[in-house]
């Protein structure tokens, strides 16, 4: 009983290969094709600028940020000599933009009367960047 139906290949089933080096597999299955990068800058009719409405506020500029922070913190602060750490370590750039961000909002929350917030915030400093803040931190109460 000979039996010579073809079965479809299961998902699984290793591709059937031919050995012969007469008849070379198709181009069209090899996957590695590359796309050249486009050599016009010319605006493509799908991609347009985001308007500015969905787009995240821009960060405020540095020294204005500092100076309001500095303003909310001072009377905060127990030491004076840690108000003065605390600025040149700023000014000097040893404060990373995060901790700088947080610190920031402390501030903000503080002058807000928000205390719960302002906790969560020093909370984040102590815990997050207790090396770059810990000479100054201690000091702020509230």
């Amino acid at each position: 009983m000979e039996h010579n139906s073809k079965v479809a290949p299961g998902w699984n089933d290793p591709p059937v290969l031919n050995y012969s080096s007469s008849n070379p597999p198709p181009k069209s299955r090899i996957m590695n094709k590359r796309v050249a990068f486009p050599l016009n800058t010319n605006n493509v009719p799908g991609s347009s600028i985001p308007s500015s409405s969905s787009m995240p506020p821009l960060p405020q500029p540095q020294e204005d940020m500092f100076q309001a922070t500095r303003q909310r913190l001072q009377g905060l602060f127990q030491n004076e000599e840690a108000l003065y750490q605390f600025c040149k370590d700023w000014q000097d750039d040893k404060i990373n933009e995060d901790c700088k961000r947080t610190v920031y909002y402390l501030g903000k929350y503080l002058s807000e009367n928000n205390k719960g917030e302002a906790e969560k915030m020093k909370l984040k400093l102590c815990s997050s960047y207790k090396d770059v803040c810990q000479s100054w931190l201690d000091f702020i109460k509230f």
